[in-house]
């Protein structure tokens, strides 16, 4: 029987433990039946239930950022290739996606029964003049609400795909 290992003798076997992991705790995200609950709370009467339902659209089935989400142009979406192009990312990698029909729809629904007129390009834009881009923490409020009137406690962020 060998004898007790010196971990200081450089002769001695390699010791392998359990693999040790960056994260403490394993990734969060919503199960389908929360996805389900999620989008049935949405609401479609007013122009603000109009954006967040295209918000909760482009960050669960794009897996978009709030950054992401709030950097979005018109100039950005092929409606008739019904493709998103993502220029300026976390990974500052360029990606094009495809846009599933029911996202397409639910950005033409704000479009045109939400959106401000308004001269910006953004896609996503605040009720209040001059109706610019909303910041990212405000796209992440909005969706946050959403899951919280669900009775989801979640965050933004358990929506998006990993890179």
């Amino acid at each position: 029987m060998p004898g007790p290992i010196d971990p200081t003798n450089a002769d001695s076997p390699l010791l392998i433990g359990a693999p040790q992991f960056a994260k403490a705790k394993p990734p969060k995200f919503l199960r389908p039946h929360e996805v389900k609950q999620l989008f049935d709370s949405l609401s479609l009467n007013s122009a603000k239930d109009l954006r967040t339902y295209v918000m909760v659209h482009l960050a669960y089935t794009l897996g978009l950022r709030p950054c992401e989400i709030c950097r979005i142009t018109l100039d950005d979406i092929a409606f008739k290739k019904a493709q998103l192009s993502l220029e300026d990312r976390k990974n500052t990698q360029p990606l094009m996606l495809p846009i599933p029909e029911k996202t397409l729809k639910a950005i033409v629904a704000y479009m045109v029964g939400g959106r401000p007129n308004s001269q910006d390009r953004h896609l996503i834009l605040s009720f209040h003049a001059p109706y610019g881009p909303i910041v990212p923490g405000l796209v992440g409020r909005y969706i946050q609400q959403a899951m919280h009137k669900a009775g989801l406690s979640s965050t933004p962020y358990w929506l998006q795909k990993k890179d």
